[in-house]
């Protein structure tokens, strides 16, 4: 179990260093903006390769992270809950950052693909569905 969380966490990590723009997130176009005294701060809306299915990836690989190192103690239990709870608190934080920058975009995105765990990964058309041409 210990070894599928870390490639699950591995994976989600991946997938978000293949959509992310790495300079924004790492303050490097923040700084450059200021050095060009440039007043943009727009964020855009990417829902492309491993947003399809959740729109925080790194923050799941994390809470993944946390809970498969080292064996659950009474004390890393404790540590395991607060470090989750951090991880829940700055994504929902993140949330509001997005809804604000981005708006109506960011919140259709919401009702379609989940917040940490990426449980929509596959849909299945079903032959028995009726279609409504």
């Amino acid at each position: 179990m210990k070894y599928g969380m870390y490639a699950a966490a591995f994976l989600l990590f991946y997938g978000g260093f293949r959509v992310y723009d790495l300079q924004y997130m790492l303050g490097i176009k923040q700084i450059q903006g200021i050095k060009q005294r440039s007043t943009e701060n727009s964020v855009e809306l990417t829902t492309k390769g491993i947003l399809e299915y959740v729109r925080h990836p790194w923050y799941s690989g994390a809470i993944l992270l946390v809970w498969a190192f080292n064996d659950i103690t009474d004390v890393s239990l404790a540590t395991k809950l607060v470090l989750t709870a951090y991880i829940i608190i700055g994504t929902l934080l993140e949330e509001k950052k997005l809804i604000d920058g981005i708006g109506e975009p960011y919140l259709a995105y919401r009702k379609r693909v989940p917040m940490l765990i990426p449980w929509k990964i596959v849909q299945f058309n079903s032959p028995w569905k009726s279609s409504s041409k």
